[in-house]
C-alpha cells in the first residue's frame, strides 16, 4: 500500500497579467503575427500567468543554448523549493527518502534534474533517480503511478517533483499561430508530492495507469527546434477526446471493481478551457469538480506535469474530502495519453 502524504505548489516570483502579456507579444512579434491576438487573449481567459524569468530579460532570450541554461539556473531553485515543501509538510527525513522522480518536458540537463536534487535537498546518496521526460501533462499523475509502485515494493518514500518553464518556448523566429497561442496559455511553476508506506497518513493510492488513443500520435505535442520547443496541436485532439476519454475513464476504475457512482470528485488537469468543457460532458462531472482546475487555469495557465497537483492541493484547501471519499485524477498528455489515479481518503492530505 502507498500514500500520498503531502502535496505543495511552488509558483514562479513575475506575475503578467493579460494586458501586459499582451502588450509584451504585440512588441515582440512580427506585424504578420500580431493579428486577432487581444481576441485570442480574450478567448482563452488569461488573467494572469507566473514567469519565472522577468519579460524583458525573456525577451532577450534567443537559441536553443540560451533557453536550456535559463532553465537549468531558475527551474533547479524552483523544483527545489517545491520539493523542501513537501518533504516538510510530510514530516520525512530527506535521508529516508528511497526514490525521486522529477517530470519536466521543458528543459533539458545532463545531469538530470533529479540528479541535480540531490545533494541541493540533502537525499542519500544511493536514492533511485528516475527522470521524466516527454510526458506534458502527464507527467506529474505518471509520477506518481511511478512512485507509488515503487513504495508498495520497497516501503521506503518516494519524492516526486514537477518542474515546467514553457515561458521559455516563446517564438520570436515567424512564430506560427499555434505558437502565439501556446505562449497565451501556458504559465510556469513547480509542484511537489510524498509518497509514503502503509504506516502514514493520507490518501491511499488506490491504483494508478495510462492508456494511449488509437490514431492520436499527432494530435497534441511539441517539437525541438534550434530556438527551442514548439507547441503542435490538430483538430484531432478534440475528436480523441469526444472519442476516448469516457471509455478509458469507465475502464480505469472498473479495473478496481469501482463505478462511477463511487466517485465522490474528478480532478481533470487544467488544460485548455475548451478541452475542460469538453471533459467535463464527457466525464458527466460537476462544475464543483472543474472549480479548481478552471482557478488553476485563470491564475497560473497550463503548467504541463505541474498542473495536476495544484489543481489537487486547491481542491483540498476549498473543499475538504471526507473520510472514505474516492477521487480519480485524470490528465492528457501528448500521444495522446490519458493518465489516471484513484485515492481513497484516509486521514489528511498536507497541502501547501
Amino acid at each position: 500500500m502507498a500514500r500520498l502524504l503531502s502535496v505543495t505548489t511552488e509558483a514562479p516570483p513575475h506575475v503578467v497579467g493579460g494586458e501586459e502579456l499582451e502588450s509584451m507579444l504585440s512588441a515582440a512579434l512580427s506585424p504578420q503575427a500580431r493579428p486577432g491576438l487581444h481576441r485570442r487573449l480574450r478567448g482563452v481567459g488569461v488573467e494572469s500567468r507566473r514567469a519565472a524569468i522577468a519579460p524583458a530579460h525573456l525577451l532577450s532570450l534567443r537559441g536553443l543554448e540560451e533557453r536550456n541554461a535559463a532553465f537549468e539556473r531558475v527551474g533547479l531553485d524552483l523544483g527545489a523549493r517545491a520539493a523542501q515543501k513537501a518533504l516538510t509538510a510530510a514530516r520525512i527525513d530527506a535521508k529516508t527518502v528511497g526514490t525521486i522522480i522529477a517530470a519536466t518536458s521543458t528543459g533539458n540537463l545532463v545531469p538530470s534534474l533529479a540528479s541535480r536534487l540531490v545533494e541541493r535537498l540533502g537525499l542519500a546518496a544511493d536514492v533511485l533517480c528516475v527522470p521524466l521526460t516527454g510526458l506534458g501533462c502527464g507527467g506529474g499523475l505518471r509520477a506518481l503511478t511511478l512512485a507509488s509502485r515503487l513504495v508498495a515494493h520497497d516501503g521506503k518514500p518516494a519524492l516526486v517533483v514537477c518542474t515546467e518553464l514553457p515561458s521559455l518556448w516563446l517564438q520570436l523566429d515567424e512564430p506560427s499561430t499555434e505558437d502565439v497561442y501556446g505562449y497565451l496559455t501556458f504559465g510556469d511553476g513547480a509542484a511537489a508530492a510524498v509518497i509514503g508506506g502503509a504506516g502514514g497518513s493520507g490518501p491511499e493510492v488506490l491504483a494508478g495507469g495510462q492508456v494511449q488513443w488509437p490514431d492520436s500520435m499527432a494530435a497534441r505535442g511539441a517539437c525541438l527546434t534550434g530556438s527551442g520547443w514548439r507547441h503542435t496541436s490538430t483538430p484531432a485532439l478534440p475528436r480523441a477526446l469526444a472519442a476516448h476519454l469516457g471509455s478509458s475513464v469507465t475502464a480505469s476504475l472498473a479495473a478496481q471493481g469501482l463505478r462511477w457512482g463511487d466517485v465522490a470528485f474528478c480532478m481533470v488537469n487544467p488544460l485548455d478551457p475548451r478541452l475542460l468543457d469538453s471533459a467535463q460532458r464527457q466525464l458527466g462531472i460537476t462544475e464543483r469538480e472543474t472549480a479548481a482546475p478552471r482557478k488553476v487555469w485563470r491564475e497560473h495557465g497550463n503548467m504541463l506535469s505541474a498542473g495536476i497537483l495544484f489543481a489537487l492541493a486547491a481542491h483540498v484547501e476549498t473543499t475538504r474530502p471526507s473520510e472514505g471519499d474516492v477521487g480519480l485524477l485524470v490528465a492528457l498528455g501528448p500521444g495522446i495519453t490519458c493518465d489516471a489515479t484513484m485515492l481513497r481518503w484516509q486521514g489528511e492530505l498536507n497541502v501547501g
